[in-house]
């Protein structure tokens, strides 16, 4: 089976394919060089990003081109190992979770990689130095998805945040040679930003998979019900509660850029400047929609897209001539 073909089912069954490869899959692999599996784990790992991960593809693509490859191998293993908590059977999930676990560890042995994506995925890490314990730490958020639906608290949230998204950051930082153990503070900071976003935009979806994020204590304070969620019912309590999470979120974003000058390279401050500025864009589709998440999923268009990135050029600029503008200017 050529890798290309995994473009012809859908998502899970690609990734049932990539991680737990048939046995005559295997044996045609090894027709192929080290390097040409590394070369064709990465075209894949772009394949999936592009499809997949829309603003995150688009974001990327004004990265240097010789770090991207890196950037899509680390996020197909993410989304993958996040797509294995989404399964319909606990057993089903907790199979695949084991599966994912034991592909990552792999990497980080002498072990032939099983299939082309790990082989790229191994090349990173190896090349990168990325340490283990973030991906250790990045199951364990996974793996509360399977225990836990439900968030007493924010500091609970936070947590788990930190281990999905946050790491995801650490990742990146790894990725753009930044060596400043500073930027990890407000590199956490930004992926439980976009964490939070996905959060507030996810609602009904979470709730058709049996989670609430939005914590409980919150839920109480703002007299928020969870039949309310159930029937989508958007009352005066939720939207503030919304608003709230929304104030939060924001919160984060403009936290996160203030460590924007610790990273080296122009052209990779302003992705990370345009990530933070298109995730935001979200929260405020949302309130231009009256804060109504069960109508339809918020997305940010392609001409908003473009405008974000004259936005974020400004402010790519604002910071390099020693201003420091406040990352949350442009939501209003």
């Amino acid at each position: 089976m050529h890798y290309c073909m995994l473009n012809l089912f859908p998502f899970q069954i690609k990734v049932w394919l990539a991680l737990n490869i048939a046995k005559g899959y295997n044996e045609c692999m090894n027709h192929f060089s080290h390097a040409e599996k590394i070369k064709k784990g990465f075209a894949l790992s772009k394949d999936i990003t592009k499809q997949y991960a829309t603003t995150y593809y688009f974001a990327s693509l004004f990265l240097p081109r010789q770090i991207r490859p890196p950037v899509y191998a680390l996020y197909t293993v993410c989304r993958i190992s996040d797509e294995c908590v989404d399964n319909n059977s606990p057993e089903a999930m907790q199979e695949a979770l084991t599966k994912i676990k034991d592909s990552i560890a792999s990497a980080y042995t002498q072990q032939e990689c099983a299939n082309e994506i790990l082989c790229a995925f191994k090349d990173v890490v190896e090349r990168y130095q990325i340490p283990k314990a973030y991906f250790d730490e990045l199951l364990r958020g996974i793996t509360m998805d399977l225990t836990r639906r439900r968030y007493e608290s924010f500091n609970e949230l936070y947590r788990y945040c930190y281990r999905v998204a946050g790491v995801v950051g650490l990742l990146m930082l790894k990725i753009f040679g930044c060596q400043d153990l500073r930027a990890q503070e407000y590199a956490v900071k930004l992926g439980v930003a976009m964490q939070l976003t996905n959060i507030v935009r996810d609602v009904k979806e979470d709730y058709a998979k049996g989670r609430i994020y939005l914590p409980q204590d919150e839920l109480m304070q703002y007299r928020v019900s969870e039949a309310d969620i159930a029937h989508a019912t958007l009352t005066q309590e939720l939207k503030a509660l919304l608003q709230f999470q929304i104030k939060r979120a924001r919160q984060f974003y403009e936290d996160s850029l203030n460590g924007i000058t610790m990273i080296k390279g122009m052209r990779i401050r302003l992705v990370i400047i345009l990530m933070a500025a298109l995730y935001a864009r979200i929260l405020n589709v949302i309130e231009r929609a009256r804060y109504n998440v069960f109508a339809r999923r918020a997305r940010v268009g392609l001409t908003e897209k473009l405008l974000l990135v004259a936005f974020s050029l400004v402010r790519l600029i604002m910071y390099q001539i020693g201003n420091n503008p406040r990352a949350g200017n442009h939501h209003r």
